[in-house]
Order: C-alpha cells, then sequence, then structure tokens
C-alpha cells in the first residue's frame, strides 16, 4: 500500500511566499529525492517506510502549507501522455 500526498502553498504576499517555495522546494526535493514518484505538480506518492519522515517535514511548513494524504491501494493514469500504474 502507498500513501499519496497532497499539497498547496497557501495564500500569503509575494516576498513570504517566494521565500517559502524557495525553502520549502529545496528541502523537499532532498528528501523525496530518490523515494518518491511525482504524479503531478504538487501530488507524489511514497512507499510507507517514508510516512514518518514526510510527514515531519510537511509538519515545519504546516504554516504556509496545506496538505492531505490518503493510502492507496491502486492508482493508474488513465488521460494523458504518460503511462503511470500502482499496484500492490
Amino acid at each position: 500500500m502507498n500513501i499519496l500526498y497532497i499539497y498547496r502553498i497557501k495564500r500569503i504576499d509575494k516576498k513570504t511566499r517566494n521565500t517559502i517555495k524557495r525553502r520549502f522546494y529545496y528541502n523537499l526535493n532532498k528528501i523525496t529525492q530518490n523515494n518518491t514518484t511525482k504524479v503531478f505538480r504538487s501530488t507524489f506518492y511514497i512507499n510507507p517506510n517514508k510516512e514518518t519522515e514526510i510527514d515531519r517535514f510537511f509538519n515545519e511548513f504546516s504554516e504556509w502549507v496545506d496538505v492531505f494524504k490518503t493510502r492507496i491501494e491502486s492508482f493508474e493514469f488513465i488521460i494523458g501522455k504518460h503511462e503511470t500504474n500502482i499496484d500492490n
């Protein structure tokens, strides 16, 4: 079973938003580099063994980022140019 994360940066003033985005994406890329599969711009899935680390990361940015997560058994991309398929 994989975990699907969906996140979005909250509406804040432009200067703060740009600062947060730089810090957020820099650190997100460091911890998700080899452990995640990106689905869309702000959606990715991971193996459950990294859940604690990812949750801790999102908690650091909880003031500026909304995050949703769900456990998924199967995920299939049916419209678009690339193929993505997850089955457990």
